[in-house]
């Protein structure tokens, strides 16, 4: 018993010594990689500046002609929607986004032919009555 003993305190102090000494090298090699990197990125950077002409073309290609607002709109004030996922099924774009009510999220879904129009479709996810005679098991209890 006075063995395992002295052998546990033995172990416990050469693994204190070798995760204290890796930690120190571990943080100096750190200190010493970063500086490497920030030094080259500072570099590099001074040497690949990108002319206002190649900067203006990208901006060309990539910009959005035409704003067009909230293609979904709420009924009222007190909604909030957000989280928009648009897919492609057939001919018909969808749209299922979440529609917060002040209680809580609900998922709706909308239909487009083409990205800018939506008809909404109705609630995917609603909450369930809130009646006294409710099934709290339901999935939104609440």
């Amino acid at each position: 018993m006075q063995e395992q003993k002295r052998l546990g305190i033995k172990l416990t102090t050469m693994f204190t010594r070798f995760t204290t000494k890796n930690a120190k090298g571990f943080f100096v090699n750190f200190v010493i990689f970063s500086l490497c990197v920030l030094c080259g990125k500072i570099s590099s950077a001074q040497q690949k500046e990108v002319p206002q002409s190649v900067m203006q073309q990208i901006y060309e290609e990539v910009k959005t002609p035409y704003k067009y607002g909230m293609v979904i709109t709420p009924a009222d004030s007190t909604k909030k929607i957000d989280c928009p996922s648009v897919f492609r099924k057939g001919k018909n774009w969808y749209m299922t986004f979440i529609q917060f009510t002040g209680r809580g999220y609900e998922t709706w879904l909308a239909k487009s032919k083409n990205l800018l129009e939506w008809k909404t479709l109705g609630k995917i996810m609603s909450f369930g009555d809130t009646a006294a005679t409710r099934d709290l098991t339901e999935w939104d209890a609440n």
